[in-house]
């Protein structure tokens, strides 16, 4: 917003509105960089977190899950007709992350970008929990924590 200030003489006015216009628009180029700066930043750490990677499970399903972060393993599982995604939006994955917690989100099998397998009996057997092991085993994981909401709790009561 340009303030203008009176004068008697106009070309002092011009001088001075012409200045403060200079000054603005090279301080909105600025702030545009920054911008621009940030929204770049924002959009290669979205996509970096938002990246899935794949194993496949026991039986061959492509099991896709995220993995964020160093230190102590904290495995998230996602509730029921849901992904892992949702953890995104969780407070609980925020902190995990900024307290240093390497926080693993699976996609459990017919869910978000994992294989969603047709057939009934790919299902059966408790497949989920043979999911999570293969994935503990495929990180080389010897110790972690694991949390888990609606179905992902069930999940986890069985896998313990």
């Amino acid at each position: 917003m340009l303030k203008y200030i009176k004068t008697k003489n106009r070309s002092i006015n011009r001088l001075i509105s012409n200045r403060k216009c200079y000054v603005s628009k090279k301080l909105r180029h600025s702030i545009f960089r920054v911008q621009y700066s940030i929204l770049i930043f924002l959009f290669l750490s979205f996509n970096a977190i938002s990246q899935h990677s794949f194993f496949s499970s026991f039986d061959n399903t492509q099991i896709a899950y995220t993995d964020e972060g160093t230190g102590k393993a904290v495995l998230l599982i996602h509730g029921f007709i849901s992904n892992g995604s949702s953890w995104n939006r969780s407070v609980l994955k925020q902190k995990l992350l900024e307290e240093g917690y390497r926080v693993i989100v699976p996609d459990l099998r017919g869910n978000g970008a994992s294989d969603r397998p047709q057939n009934a009996t790919a299902y059966a057997n408790d497949a989920e929990i043979k999911d999570l092991v293969a994935l503990v085993d495929h990180l080389k994981l010897k110790k972690y924590y694991a949390v888990g909401y609606s179905r992902g709790s069930i999940v986890l009561a069985k896998l313990l």
